[in-house]
Order: structure tokens, then sequence, then C-alpha cells
């Protein structure tokens, strides 16, 4: 049996056995998420509103990267693409979101497969890095305000804060195919080729430290809607930490791992099992719902336009040059 062609579909599985035992959970425990009634509309608006701002946020970081490798797209198109790429990520395994849009980009723009992955990589490094930092100062900053801290949490942000850091002075490493090794060549490469361009790491740097702020603001909607009484602090600590368990989950939209932070670590800052699983079933339907509809609106940016009229014109400049080729060869032969 070939691992490596039923590896995506061991994800996928562990996916769909996730979303089937957390629907039957929700069902089976219907009392305990009553308090999925108190959202009102103009709660969902505002959680909807966060989202938005902060898939804005990816999407600009995701045109920074192709601006400086030389893909130019307007916003609309890269917005498009980006919110494309994201939705592909949440429904299919081992991101498959990424590489779908690696193939484009090399279809579209002739954009290397390799360079797309290998700048996307890098980023990696940034984020966790930023995350884990923003995961201290969350718990740092709830301890100073309601004197609760969770030495879990703190642990978990310190070791990944630590390894991000040990990422940033691990030498260029050369090309391999060994299966796991590939993934932390592509990081480290990718983290040395951001450090080589200082602009572009300051401006990646800003937008994963906005997005780090704006993940955040939406848990804290989130547990506001609801009633739950969170500090913003703890919540900048649970989203911080959830989006680093997010990015190394190779499952479709990190099911499973993710959802188990996400109801652990709010436990550790003091809310109910029922309260923890009740907010992640508001924050898992708001951002793939939000996901969905924006890359509906927006996909239609990178449909082809006017390719019929412009391949009228192109016909017809050809039949205009042949003729033009033609008349000035019947004038040679005259004289």
């Amino acid at each position: 049996m070939n691992f490596d062609k039923i590896k995506p579909w061991l994800s996928a599985g562990v996916a769909v056995a996730c979303i089937g035992f957390g629907a039957w959970y929700v069902v089976a425990h219907a009392d305990d998420f009553a308090i999925l009634g108190r959202i009102g509309p103009v709660a969902l608006l505002e959680i909807f509103g966060a989202l938005a701002a902060l898939y804005w946020l990816g999407g600009l970081q995701f045109a920074v990267l192709l601006r400086r490798y030389g893909v130019a797209l307007p916003p609309a198109g890269w917005f498009g693409l980006y919110m494309a790429q994201t939705v592909g990520n949440i429904i299919m395994p081992m991101r498959g979101g990424s590489g779908g849009t690696a193939v484009w980009l090399k279809v579209a723009h002739g954009m290397p497969v390799g360079r797309f992955v290998l700048v996307l990589a890098g980023t990696y490094v940034i984020r966790a890095l930023v995350n884990a930092l923003a995961a201290l100062a969350g718990v740092g900053l709830a301890r100073a305000m309601t004197g609760w801290v969770s030495l879990t949490a703190a642990l978990a942000a310190a070791s990944v804060a630590a390894a991000s850091v040990a990422a940033l002075f691990i030498p260029g490493l050369p090309h391999s195919d060994r299966r796991g090794w590939r993934l932390v060549v592509r990081v480290v490469n990718g983290w040395h080729e951001l450090v080589a361009d200082r602009a572009l790491l300051a401006k990646v740097l800003a937008l994963a430290i906005a997005q780090c702020a704006v993940q955040a603001l939406v848990l804290w909607l989130v547990y506001l809607a609801l009633g739950l009484d969170v500090s913003p602090a703890a919540a900048l600590a649970i989203g911080s930490l959830g989006t680093v368990v997010a990015m190394v989950t190779p499952t479709p939209a990190a099911v499973g791992p993710y959802d188990a932070a996400m109801v652990a670590l709010p436990i550790a800052f003091g809310l109910t099992p029922a309260e923890a699983a009740a907010a992640l079933v508001v924050l898992r339907a708001a951002t793939i719902a939000c996901a969905l509809a924006l890359a509906g609106i927006f996909a239609f940016a990178l449909r082809p336009r006017d390719r019929g009229a412009q391949g009228d014109r192109g016909a017809q400049g050809d039949r205009g040059a042949q003729g033009d080729r033609g008349a000035q060869g019947d004038r040679g032969a005259r004289r």
C-alpha cells in the first residue's frame, strides 16, 4: 500500500470524524448550548466585520509577497485569490488551497511553484513567533488584570517562541526529499529569503502583528456575544495559541487539534467546557461562513475578462497583418 497516496485521505477522514463527533455532541447536549440563543444580529455583524478585516490583512500580506516576486494583481484580484486559497485550505487536507494557488500562479503568471511555497513557508516562522509572543503577553496581562494564570498556556507559548527563535539561527539547509524534512527545509530557507529583503520582512512582520491583534478581537467579540466573562488579554492568549496549533495541523480547517485547543485553553482561563464548546461553535460557523461569502464575491475577479474580445481583436490584427503583407507582395511582384 502506498502511504503517500492515502495520506491526504487520512487527514480528510480525521476531519470528517471530528466534525461528525462535534455535530453529535451538540445534538446530544442541546441544553449545554442554549447560550447560543443569546447572540443577536448586531453581535453577529460585529463578528463578521472583524473577520472580514482579518481576512483583508491576510490578503494584503499575500499581495505584498506576490508583488515582491513580480506578480501584480489589482486589489479585487489578490483578495479573491487569497480567499479562494483560504476556502481551499478549509475544505481540502494538507493545505490543498495553497497548492492550488501555487499551480494557478505558475500557469497564469509564470511564478515558480517552488518559489511560492518557499516564501509562504518562510512566513510561518514569523507568524508562529508573533503569535507565541502575543500569547505570552496575553498570559501576563491576564495575570496582572485578573490574577488568573494558565501554566499550561504559558509553557506552550514559551516553547513555540523558543522553537521559532531557534529557527532564525539555523543556517540555510540543502534540498532534501526525505518525508517530513522537506517542510523544515522550506520553512528555514524561506525565512532566510525573507531576512535577505529587509523591507519585505518589515511589511510581513507588521501585518502579522496586525493579524494577531484582530484575531484576538474576533475571539473576544464571540465571548462577548455569548455573555462570557473573558478578558481581552485572555482572548489574545487563547487566539494566539490556537493559531499556532492551526498552522501545524494538516487536516482541513485544522479540524481536531485546533478544536481541542480552543476548548482546553478557555477552560484553563476559567470557562466551563460547555461555554468553551459553544464559543468554538460560533467561531467556526462565523469563520467558515465569512470565508465562503467573501470568496464567492471576489472570486469573480479571477475570471479572464474580455478574452473573447481580445481574441477577436487579435484575429483581426492577424488578418490585417496578413493582408498588408499580401498587398506588399503583390506590389513587389508587379514591380
